[in-house]
């Protein structure tokens, strides 16, 4: 069926855009008391972090975006990739994501648009999750 020169996709389309912005966005780290904490400067919540300090591996879960949350040794686990994500990724970038952590890098599992560049658009946002990588400040 055709009306008004469009023809409607019967397959699921997504869209995606590219655009380069400078950003603040970060992970701090910070031993108190012994223990180390996370500031979350990722602009977003944080479903889990893991990150090396110490020579050992590190992980935080739920915190949200301007917060703080002490963290657990953990046993060097990255965020689970479910299926959903996990097949829209190609060999190369999973294995960028689940490489072994080098000392004062993270991997973390942020909700939302998070420090995502817009390129200039106004989004109305529904819902996503995405996966960082870098490096912690300290």
């Amino acid at each position: 069926m055709m009306g008004s020169d469009f023809v409607p996709s019967r397959t699921y389309r997504e869209w995606g855009f590219v655009s380069a912005e400078p950003t603040r966005a970060r992970v701090v780290i910070k031993k108190k008391d012994g223990a180390w904490v996370v500031q979350n400067a990722l602009g977003s919540r944080l479903s889990e972090l893991v990150f090396m300090a110490d020579d050992a591996v590190w992980r935080v879960g739920d915190t949200r975006d301007g917060s703080e949350s002490a963290a657990t040794k953990d046993s060097g686990k990255f965020p689970e990739l479910d299926s959903r994500v996990r097949d829209r990724f190609s060999d190369s970038l999973r294995a960028e994501f689940t490489r072994p952590l080098k000392e004062g890098e993270f991997v973390a599992r942020v909700e939302g648009q998070g420090f995502t560049p817009s390129g200039g658009l106004r989004l109305n946002h529904h819902d996503s999750d995405g996966l960082v990588r870098g490096e912690v400040e300290r």
